[in-house]
């Protein structure tokens, strides 16, 4: 019943595993979640049931850092993971899950998703897309899951406040739309079609 899911990224990046999370609650509700996630984007996570353990993480690729990250991971293992869950296409964090040494690791198909238990299969599409394409076919069942953020009381009165001074009723349906990337030029960048 120990998992954990590893996610590195943005605000964005982490709501959109949100369905996962709430999926392995709905199927495993006694299950205890830790994760690795991006260290900007631990405060939309944190409030989130049965998450028990948040890593945050700043990912590079120096000699220094990997050597950290590959001791940050072997060390894991202490942890007695069931399953790791990979939320990246990305190949690095697939070596990396090995050293946690789960029962099984889940994740994308990559270049080395043969060191996965299980790989999922994913539309040949931008990563942003791909990714989010089959967190979806992931997450369907009868229930309709849908993205959920859980905010402590203090941070919803906090948000309130925000909406009121900017003059914007809490109460009235509203739409933000950040279609963005962490830079310029990103490989994970939305295109414009």
């Amino acid at each position: 019943n120990n998992v954990l899911v590893i996610r590195n990224g943005m605000i964005g990046d982490l709501v959109s595993i949100s369905r996962v999370l709430i999926k392995l609650i709905e199927t495993y509700p006694s299950v205890n979640i830790a994760l690795i996630i991006g260290s900007k984007a631990v405060d939309v996570l944190k409030n989130f049931p049965n998450v028990r353990k948040i890593y945050p993480f700043t990912f590079n690729y120096s000699i220094v850092s990997i050597l950290k990250q590959i001791a940050f991971f072997s060390g894991l293992a202490r942890g007695r993971y069931d399953v790791v869950i990979v939320q990246e296409v990305n190949t690095h964090f697939s070596l990396m899950a090995k050293l946690v040494r789960a029962k099984f690791t889940v994740g994308f198909e990559n270049n080395v998703s043969w060191l996965y238990d299980y790989s999922v299969k994913r539309p040949l599409k931008t990563m942003a897309i791909a990714e989010t394409e089959t967190v979806l076919s992931w997450t369907k069942s009868e229930s309709n899951i849908k993205t959920a953020l859980f905010v402590s009381v203090e941070e919803k009165e906090k948000a309130l406040r925000l909406l009121e001074t900017e003059g914007i009723n809490p109460h009235e349906k509203f739409l933000l739309i950040h279609p963005g990337s962490h830079s310029a030029n990103s490989y994970r960048q939305w295109m414009s079609s």
